[in-house]
C-alpha cells in the first residue's frame, strides 16, 4: 500500500510541473446573477470567471501558485506519501466512505487555495476546479479542504473532467482569511 500510495503522489508531484503549463479554468458561481466578470489569474492560461451582485471587487476562489503555499502542499505530499492508508491520514475515513464507499482511496490532487472578496450574504459557493487529472462526468470524489491543519470532507461531482463542490459559508470565509489546502480523494 506504501508503494502504491508512493508512485501514486510521485505521479502527481510530476503531474504538478505539468499543471504549471496545462490550462486550468476555475469557475465560481454565487446566489443571484446580474453581472458576470473574467479576470486572468497568474498563469497565462488560466482564468477565473466570477459571478456577482454588486459591484464590489469580484469574489474568487483558485488554486494558489505561490511558491511558500506551494512548498506547504509539497510538504503535505511528502507526509501523505508516507501514510498507510489514505483515509486515514485525513482523519476523515468515516466522511470519505460515506461519499465514495468502501474501499482503496487515491488522492491525485493536493493544492494550495486562495479565496478573496466574500461576503456572508452570498452565502454556500458552488466552486470549480480543473485539475491534470480528468474524471469522468459524474464520478463522486471527496473534497477535502484543510484549513490550519484541520480537513474538512465535502462531496463533489465531476462535470466535463472539473470537480464541483459546494462549500459552506463559514468555511469560504476560513478560507478568505488563512488560504487552505485542497485534496481530491477518489477510487
Amino acid at each position: 500500500m506504501k508503494k502504491f500510495v508512493a508512485l501514486m503522489l510521485a505521479l502527481v508531484l510530476a503531474l504538478t510541473a505539468v499543471a504549471a503549463i496545462a490550462e486550468t479554468t476555475k469557475s465560481v458561481t454565487s446566489g443571484d446573477t446580474n453581472k458576470t466578470t473574467t479576470t486572468p489569474a497568474k498563469t497565462t492560461k488560466t482564468t477565473t470567471t466570477t459571478t456577482t451582485t454588486d459591484t464590489a471587487p469580484a469574489f474568487y476562489i483558485m488554486i494558489s501558485r505561490s511558491a511558500s503555499r506551494v512548498a506547504k502542499a509539497n510538504e503535505e505530499i511528502a507526509k501523505l506519501a508516507e501514510a498507510a492508508n489514505v483515509a486515514e491520514y485525513f482523519g476523515k475515513a468515516e466522511e470519505i466512505a460515506a461519499i465514495l464507499g468502501e474501499g482503496e482511496y487515491k488522492v491525485n490532487e493536493l493544492w494550495p487555495v486562495i479565496a478573496a472578496n466574500y461576503d456572508e450574504s452570498m452565502g454556500d459557493i458552488v466552486a470549480t476546479f480543473t485539475f491534470a487529472t480528468p474524471y469522468e462526468d459524474g464520478e463522486k470524489v471527496a473534497v477535502l479542504l484543510s484549513v490550519d491543519g484541520e480537513w474538512s470532507v465535502f462531496e463533489g461531482e465531476a462535470k466535463d473532467g472539473a470537480i464541483t463542490v459546494t462549500l459552506d459559508a463559514a468555511t469560504v470565509e476560513k478560507v478568505v482569511e488563512s488560504g487552505a489546502l485542497i485534496a481530491i480523494v477518489n477510487k
